[in-house]
């Protein structure tokens, strides 16, 4: 009950000093088209104010452009002297060429009737020179006593000794004997078995001193004072040159020995080198004494 009491007493408050509610000011319902109705107008305000603006700036420069046509366009007037310029110029050019064209042709015409005139005062100023000396050749032959036909015998004698003089230099000396030589024998010794050494390959050297082709064939045999003595003639190696070595030349050979391994190294190894002619058969030997070390 107390609640509807005060709800009343709320409710004469709110009025005003006579003891009636207040009463709300009626609302302005035109305002949003008055807003749009003012923003209208200043776009229009606006759109004239630059539309005058626009037409007062191209009518200054309609004014300037008319201005400039009455007093004479100063840029073509330029374009006019320059294109003159250029005319005399290229006329300047070809007028220089021409004169260049015509004296030069002039000149060369003028050297070559000189060259024609010369060549032909030399050949006059000759003809006379050649008779005179065949005058003298012919005068100087009918002097000599000893005529040219009985010297060219003794001419062509001396040139044919000459040359055979020249073929006996060029011709080799021959000693008449083949020269079979050791150049070297390569070496090796194990690294991680001291008594066990190599003789991978030998270089030898052939001189054919007689006059006939040599077609050499060699054999290399190696042995030691333990080794069985069937190596003393079993081949460790073979060298053969089908070619053949001509009198006078040599030949430098390489043999790769095979087997290459050796025992024994604080003894000697025998090296022996034989040469035989595959046509005539043996030849010459040649030996040599060496340590693996």
């Amino acid at each position: 009950m107390s609640d509807d009491i005060f709800s009343d007493f709320e409710s004469k408050v709110k009025s005003d000093g006579a003891g009636k509610p207040d009463r709300e000011k009626p609302k302005k319902e035109n305002t949003f088209d008055e807003q749009n109705l003012s923003e209208e107008e200043k776009i229009k305000q606006k759109y004239h104010e630059e539309k005058e603006a626009l037409k007062e700036k191209y009518q200054d420069k309609l004014v300037r452009l008319q201005e400039k046509k009455a007093s004479g366009n100063p840029v073509s007037a330029a374009s006019r002297i320059t294109n003159a310029e250029r005319i005399a110029y290229i006329s300047l050019i070809a007028i220089l060429l021409i004169a260049a064209i015509y004296f030069g042709f002039f000149r060369g015409s003028e050297q070559a009737a000189y060259s024609s005139d010369s060549s032909e005062n030399e050949q006059l100023n000759e003809a006379p020179a050649a008779a005179a000396e065949t005058q003298a050749a012919e005068t100087a032959q009918a002097k000599n006593e000893t005529p040219k036909e009985e010297a060219k015998p003794a001419a062509e004698n001396k040139t044919e000794e000459n040359k055979t003089a020249a073929k006996e230099e060029e011709a080799p000396k021959l000693s008449g004997s083949i020269i079979l030589s050791i150049d070297s024998i390569a070496v090796e010794v194990s690294e991680t078995d001291g008594d066990l050494g190599y003789i991978p390959q030998i270089i030898f050297t052939i001189e054919n001193g007689k006059n006939k082709v040599l077609k050499p064939l060699a054999d290399v045999y190696i042995y030691d004072d333990e080794i069985a003595e069937d190596w003393e003639t079993k081949s460790r190696g073979q060298y053969k040159y089908d070619s053949g070595i001509k009198p006078g030349e040599s030949k430098t050979g390489i043999i790769s020995v095979t087997p290459k391994s050796f025992r024994n190294l604080n003894l000697e190894k025998h090296v022996r080198l034989a040469l035989n002619d595959t046509d005539t058969g043996f030849i010459t030997a040649v030996n040599k004494e060496i340590m693996i070390e």
